[in-house]
Order: C-alpha cells, then structure tokens, then sequence
C-alpha cells in the first residue's frame, strides 16, 4: 500500500506559499529546497529525514514549487545576499547556481497585506493590490493569488505558511471570534479589525488550504478559524516555531522535575540583529512574543519559578541570535545551584529546515484526510495549539507515535 502511495505522490506538484516571502527564513526555506533538490547539502537540520520517516511516504523536495506574499519592495536574491554579505552564511555559489531557479519563484511573489486600524492596504509597487479595504475584498484578493499560483504552476495542493513578522497583541471582541461574526464579517463590507495572520489563515482555510503558523501571532488560534477548518476538513498547526532558547527549556526543564530539583529561577536574556529583532524591538511585537515563550516552565515543572524573558535588538548580530540562560536551583540539604547556558544560532537557519518538515507532514495530514489542529507536530512550536504538553522528549514520542500509527 505504501509502495501504491509513493507511486500516487511521485508526481504530485504541491505549492508551498509563504506569508514573508522576502525574510530570512523563507529564503533560506527556498535556498534549502533547491540544495537538497541538487543533493548540495546534508539532511542536518531537518527531521522528517530520520529514519523513522521513511516509514511513511513523504513528498519529495523536488515536488515543492515555491511562491507567496511580502508587503515589501524586496527580492529573494537581495536577502540571499544580505544573509552572505552580513550573516557569513550561505555560499556565493548557492546564490548564482540557483538564479534561474529564483527567477520562477520571483514570477509567484505578489505584495502582501497590511491592516491597519481595521482597514486593509498593500504596498503600492509594480504588483500593487489596492481596494476599499472590505475584508471580503481582502479575502477575495489572497484567494484570488492563491488560485492563480496554483493555474500557473498546475499545482494540485498549496501549503499555507505564516513567516511574517511578529504582530503586536491584539484583543477580538467575542462576537467577533465566534464563527458566526467571522463568517459575517469575511463575506461583507465589513472594516471589523483582525491582524493580517488572522485574514491570511481565514482566506488559506477558506479555500481549502492547510495552514502553518511559524509565528506568535494569532493566526489560526482564533475560535471561528477553528471551526472553519472542522467545516472544511482542513488541517492546520502552530504556533511559533521552537528553535533556540524554549527548545533548551524544553528539553532541561523535564531534567529537573525528574530529579526533584527545585526551580527558584529562570531568567532568559536573548539578543538578535535582523529584521525580525527590529520588529521586537517594538515594545507591543515583543509582549506577543514574550507570551510565547512564557508557557514552557510552568506547564513542564507544574509550578511558577521567578521567570524573565528578555529580548534586545543588536544591529551587528545581523541574522545570529544569542541566548544566556541563569538556572537558579535548590539541590540536596536546600543548597542552592545554578546552570547557565548560552545558545548562539543563525536565526533564518534554526527555522529553515522546521518550516520543511512541517510543509511535508501537513502536506501528508491533508492526503490522509486529518484537519483541524495537528497536535502531533507539537515538538515544533513553542505554543502548541490546542495541546498542554510541552516537555519536547514526550512532544516527540507523540510524533514518533504518529508515524509508526501511519505505517503501512
């Protein structure tokens, strides 16, 4: 059966269209693809390349044709650039070898949304989108993208993925996060306000397209969202990916509760200097932030140690980022001790390969019928939707669970 499976998706061309398709992250997603297409690079980095993996089928990286949206005037070749030039990362072969490659991509990039104050607009460039602001307009426009990606490139599936930058918080009145007011306000004239993730997982769910939300921001994590995609049979996932300082706690936090130590205090300080830090840097993107990574201790050690999370914008770091962690713990006869830890990554690089494993087992969800919230890719997020585990040894089992339940 599975041999009668791969034989099904060999020639399956699914679209993978990213929310940020000038960052970091989604280029060096793209760069990756192409690399492994062209056996240029290791399977470092990427899970679904364990062995365990093989025993479902998984699309093939040469199956993935990529495209998106990006409310910047930018290219994939200026950020292939910025990350070699500013960050030491990437070859300048991978940046020529692939130009005609990028070119298609290029051709599949079309300005994305901002909303401000309830009202919706796009960048105005040579592609540039600008209607009444309506969110049945705005919805209309991503579908209609969306629909043209997918004609263009005779996909037969489009994986939905949010890169974009962190969002400030923002509170929805309960009748309008209820499915009904959702559903009333996307198909009128309505300037109700919704950040842009919620209108970008509204529009993707809608049209019948699996979503990932690799950012703090509210996406999917909404009720009417939710029920959208039990109606239309879609799966979707989130949120923030886990690649630094949480994945630690993640993993160190089980330690201690297995050992009886007591936690007093956690204090976590991460600096960065990309676009993303610049973002931060804004005191209302970095509580969104903040609130994501805040859950991990409590809910592992099953108390609330004293616990700072601190982010600090570095210009010169460019795209590295850099965490110190202080432990304060009280060990046996109540002596107190302390572990500290620095974690220093390349932030586009950390995510990169998540965001292709999450496209390949979302992609999978969706050919086996599942929607609704993927809690089994959990071990990915730092704020699983709709799961409370967050101990990353037990989020994995659940996974590795997954996979050997789908083993044919």
């Amino acid at each position: 059966m599975q041999q009668n499976e791969l034989q099904k998706i060999k020639d399956k061309k699914t679209g993978v269209w990213l929310i940020g398709a000038y960052g970091g992250i989604s280029v060096c997603v793209i760069a990756g693809a192409m690399a492994l297409r062209a056996k240029k690079c290791s399977a470092n980095g990427l899970v679904t390349e364990l062995d365990i993996f093989k025993k479902i089928p998984l699309l093939p990286w040469d199956n993935l044709v990529f495209g998106g949206m990006d409310i910047r005037k930018y290219s994939i070749v200026d950020t292939l650039k910025e990350l070699h030039t500013n960050a030491s990362v990437l070859s300048h072969d991978m940046i020529t070898d692939y130009n005609w490659q990028i070119s298609e991509v290029e051709k599949n990039i079309y300005p994305g949304i901002i909303v401000n104050c309830g009202k919706a607009i796009t960048e105005t460039s040579d592609k540039s989108f600008v209607k009444d602001g309506h969110l049945s307009s705005l919805v209309a426009y991503i579908q209609d993208t969306l629909e043209q990606f997918k004609k263009n490139n005779s996909l037969d599936d489009i994986i939905v993925v949010n890169i974009s930058s962190t969002e400030p918080e923002f509170f929805i009145p309960e009748q309008y996060a209820a499915y009904e007011g959702m559903k009333s306000a996307f198909s009128s004239n309505s300037y109700e306000k919704y950040p842009a993730s919620v209108v970008y997982a509204w529009a993707a769910i809608d049209a019948g397209y699996p979503y990932i939300n690799f950012t703090p921001s509210q996406g999917a994590n909404i009720a009417g969202i939710k029920q959208l995609a039990i109606e239309r049979k879609i799966p979707y996932s989130g949120n923030d990916g886990k690649t630094g300082e949480t994945l630690l706690k993640s993993v160190l936090a089980p330690m201690f509760l297995l050992r009886n130590l007591e936690v007093m205090s956690w204090e976590g300080y991460n600096i960065l200097g990309n676009r993303d830090g610049l973002i931060l840097n804004d005191p209302e993107n970095k509580k969104t932030k903040i609130r994501s990574k805040a859950n991990t201790l409590d809910k592992i050690l099953g108390y609330k140690p004293h616990s700072k999370v601190s982010i600090d914008m570095v210009p010169s770091l460019n795209d590295w980022k850099i965490a110190w962690d202080f432990i304060h713990f009280k060990g046996f006869l109540d002596t107190p001790m302390t572990l500290q830890f620095m974690w220093q990554g390349c932030d586009s690089l950390l995510a990169a390969p998540l965001v292709l494993d999450l496209i390949r087992l979302l992609e999978f969800s969706h050919r086996h019928g599942e929607f609704g919230a993927q809690t089994q890719y959990s071990c990915f997020f730092k704020d699983p939707l709709e799961c409370d585990e967050f101990d990353f040894r037990l989020q994995f089992f659940n996974l590795i669970n997954y996979v050997s339940s789908k083993e044919n």
